[in-house]
């Protein structure tokens, strides 16, 4: 298997610079698969198919060992037209409330993530934070600017052992976009990205 994707980047439609006249310039090229992953904001998918499918990264929060974090995650391959999708862009809720509210999403065929974890564990041990999250999520970013290379590989090997999956992206703002950093390694742990091309042929 080898492709190569960008699963985290950002439009107009939230605060980056992809708009819907330069979309097939900058994304048809940049990779095999893509999507655009506004913050709590599915409209750039509503004007038109620019991408391998739908993304959207959505803000939350949930407490460890007494210790409160802020958390981004990132949901892949929902429906446009599901009932859900309004009340997700303007939700702000704990782990446990927000994925029982996407779980329809999930029965659907949809995917959520948990973005740029090294971000949420800041200078804290991630273990207790990815074994927690590890009940919720399909998988972790694995791949991402914030995260060097022994943290992706920190990263791929808890998902691997836990049977999770694996994304990752550029978290791009700005056109040209940027790369997503350590493609190489999806090849080497490629059983947690198969999910990639898979979730691209239902769209």
């Amino acid at each position: 298997m080898i492709f190569t994707f960008d699963l985290h980047t950002h439009s107009e439609f939230s605060d980056g610079s992809i708009t819907t006249e330069n979309a097939h310039h900058y994304l048809a090229g940049h990779c095999d698969y893509r999507t655009v992953t506004d913050h709590s904001s599915a409209d750039f998918h509503r004007q038109g198919k620019y991408c391998s499918f739908t993304g959207m990264e959505i803000a939350s929060y949930f407490s460890v060992n007494g210790v409160k974090f802020s958390a981004d995650f990132l949901i892949y391959g929902y429906e446009l037209n599901h009932p859900i999708i309004p009340s997700l862009e303007t939700c702000y809720m704990e782990v446990p409330k927000l994925f029982a509210s996407i779980q329809p999403l999930r029965d659907a065929g949809a995917k959520i993530f948990h973005a740029h974890p090294f971000r949420t564990f800041g200078w804290r041990e991630p273990e207790p934070i990815v074994e927690y999250l590890a009940e919720y999520v399909d998988g972790f970013e694995c791949l991402h600017p914030s995260s060097g290379y022994e943290d992706s590989i920190y990263l791929l090997e808890f998902c691997r052992r836990n049977y999770l999956l694996a994304s990752g992206g550029s978290d791009s703002h700005t056109v040209p976009l940027e790369l997503t950093p350590y493609l190489h390694l999806a090849k080497e742990y490629q059983e947690l990205f198969s999910w990639i091309p898979e979730m691209a042929r239902r769209f």
